[in-house]
């Protein structure tokens, strides 16, 4: 939607941009159709945050605390929740929107406002406490979910009274958030159905989940031989323009001072060349 603010915005003189161009480009908007599963899934959900408040405020009530005290992350968890289910559920229509694309012989874009990668490096370090080790990847609606449930949810009164039904609702409502089938984050998802040989991550994160031949799903560190983020990310973006990666995603952290071009020749069938640009970009239209 920022670009096609943009776009208007230049047209009517309101904004003025002496680097971007938007001749001979065009946006399109497309519905993401959810399947009966995905909105079961999602009225599971809303179920399950009805319930949750509910029971923080019942829990404030016996424990004897206030109501605006236990309750003021409730928001805040909710809409993050709610912002990483709705991606993930898209990443599942933008993995079908950019096979067909691909297919077609075109190369694939995908931006991200998020990563989620601090609720996968919660989830590692509460494994890493246990003694194990995570043995796939994290949904980050869950552990969204599980957080504002462990953390915000009081089951002893200020003076550590404990209260027997404030802890048997904790649990129902940790049960019922367990029945629920959370989708896994958008990006694992991404990195998941096009492999690391095939995607250029231009992100913040530090560690993501790689799924091997032997079908095992384990957390690896993004960057190799002691290379920065930055580098990591310049040799992702080098990765796409050379055209050894077709799909690239980008996350807002990474945004900044990258650009990612397009085949520059409009018509390549006029030269006996079919790309003569001294410094040839392999990609065709992202």
């Amino acid at each position: 939607m920022m670009e096609v603010l943009a776009m208007d915005m230049k047209s009517r003189g309101m904004f003025v941009s002496r680097q971007l161009s938007f001749h001979g480009c065009s946006f399109e908007m497309k519905r993401c159709q959810l399947t009966d599963e995905d909105q079961q899934l999602y009225d599971d959900a809303v179920n399950f945050w009805d319930a949750l408040l509910c029971g923080l405020e019942t829990s404030a009530d016996e424990t004897g605390r206030e109501r605006g005290t236990v309750t003021r992350h409730y928001w805040g968890g909710h809409q993050s929740f709610f912002k990483q289910l709705l991606n993930s559920l898209k990443a599942r229509f933008a993995i079908d929107e950019s096979l067909k694309a691909l297919d077609e012989g075109k190369c694939v874009v995908i931006g991200l406002v998020s990563t989620g990668e601090a609720k996968a490096n919660e989830a590692a370090d509460r494994a890493l406490v246990a003694g194990r080790e995570l043995e796939g990847e994290v949904s980050t609606p869950h552990e969204i979910a599980r957080d504002v449930l462990e953390k915000h949810m009081p089951t002893t009164s200020t003076d550590g009274e404990v209260y027997p039904m404030a802890v048997e609702l904790k649990q129902r409502l940790v049960a019922q958030l367990e029945r629920i089938k959370m989708p896994g984050n958008a990006l694992d998802m991404l990195v998941a159905q096009f492999g690391v040989s095939n995607i250029a991550e231009m992100t913040g994160r530090k560690w993501r989940f790689v799924t091997h031949a032997d079908g095992t799903t384990r957390r690896e560190p993004r960057a190799e031989n002691g290379m920065s983020q930055d580098q990591v990310n310049l040799a992702e973006k080098a990765a796409f323009l050379n055209g050894r990666k077709p799909v690239a995603v980008i996350s807002d952290a990474a945004s900044s001072g990258i650009s990612l071009h397009a085949n520059p020749n409009p018509n390549p069938s006029a030269s006996p060349n079919p790309n003569p640009n001294p410094n040839p970009n392999p990609n065709p239209n992202p």
